[in-house]
C-alpha cells in the first residue's frame, strides 16, 4: 500500500495528517499503537519543519509505504534551508529539570520509537526529506 498527500505549512494541518494516516494505513497491517507512533513522529517532524524551515512556502508532502513488517514514512519540504534532525543534539534526560535546556525531548522520544530515521537535503532544489520506519504488528 502506498499513499501520498501534500499539506499546508500550518499547525492546523496536523488534524488532517492524522485523518490521512487513519484512512491510509490498512487495519490488517498496522495496529492502533503503531499508528499512534506514526502520528507522533509525523507531528514532531512536521512541527520541527515549521519551526526551523520558516522560509518554506510550499506544502509539505507525506508519503506512506506499507511493506512486509513495517511502515516507511517520508516528509518532503521544498524551498527550504537544511535542518538535519538526525544531527540534532541528544537531550540530556539525566539532568534535573532545573538544569535542562528547553527543547529536544520530542526528538529524544522519536529516536526511541522508530526503527530508522534518515535525513537528506538536495541543495539544487532546496528540498529537505526526512524518512523514518516503524515496525508493524497486526491488530489483535
Amino acid at each position: 500500500m502506498n499513499a501520498r498527500r501534500a499539506f499546508a505549512r500550518r499547525l492546523e494541518s496536523l488534524a488532517e495528517m492524522a485523518a490521512f494516516t487513519a484512512a491510509s494505513l490498512p487495519q490488517h497491517a498496522v495496529d492502533a499503537e503503531q499508528r499512534m507512533t506514526v502520528d507522533f513522529a509525523i507531528e514532531e517532524l512536521f512541527t520541527n519543519m515549521l519551526k526551523y524551515s520558516r522560509s518554506g512556502a510550499s506544502r509539505v508532502e507525506i508519503a506512506l509505504e506499507c511493506g512486509s513488517g513495517s511502515v516507511a514514512v517520508s516528509l518532503m519540504d521544498s524551498d527550504v534551508e537544511p535542518f538535519d534532525v538526525t544531527a540534532a543534539p541528544q537531550a540530556d534526560v539525566g539532568l534535573p529539570l532545573q538544569q535542562r535546556e528547553p527543547g529536544g525531548l520530542g526528538l529524544h522520544l522519536l529516536r526511541r520509537l522508530v526503527d530508522e530515521l534518515n535525513y537528506e537535503y538536495r541543495a539544487a532544489t532546496r528540498e529537505s526529506r526526512i524518512r523514518f520506519r516503524v515496525p508493524c504488528r497486526r491488530p489483535t
